[in-house]
């Protein structure tokens, strides 16, 4: 339990969603917290649906109002990113990443409940707090890829 398998629950549950379009074209964890990742940012515009999971800037564990010794709750906010590609149809991507937006919010607003989430040691995932649908431009300064970014907020329980 902890926030290393919350978070990689997460990852797993967001790669298992099936896309509502498209749905041959699954979602990927560019960055799974194994050592072999390189940054999204780099890969960004490469292949639709490439997503990391990392905590929010400005924030880290803080306790949960239930600190003891055998129960500690904690919260932390984390971001999801995620890229589409913009080397064809524009719209399309747009529109890929729009239905992703709820399609993945769902999926997330449901991770909180059964016996895998409880032996992650996810307790609750709060609803999204922020969504952001921005381009992304490389070191160029060409625009590559629509960039999904979503907070929202985890509460675990460490060991």
């Amino acid at each position: 339990m902890g926030i290393k398998n919350a978070m990689a629950h997460i990852v797993s549950q967001v790669q298992l969603i099936t896309p509502g379009t498209d749905d041959g074209m699954s979602y990927v964890c560019d960055a799974d917290a194994t050592g072999n990742a390189t940054p999204l940012e780099k890969v960004a515009g490469r292949q639709d649906r490439l997503f990391d999971l990392q905590r929010s800037v400005d924030s880290g564990p803080t306790d949960d109002g239930e600190s003891g010794l055998l129960q500690r709750r904690f919260r932390i906010d984390l971001d999801l990113r995620m890229t589409y590609s913009l080397q064809g149809d524009i719209a399309r991507a747009e529109r890929l990443a729009l239905e992703d937006i709820g399609i993945i919010g769902r999926a997330l607003a449901s991770l909180s409940t059964g016996a895998a989430a409880t032996t992650a040691g996810i307790l609750s995932i709060l609803p999204v707090a922020s969504s952001s649908l921005t381009k992304f431009t490389n070191d160029e300064a060409r625009e590559v890829a629509w960039m999904w970014f979503t907070t929202f907020t985890l509460i675990y329980r460490e060991v």
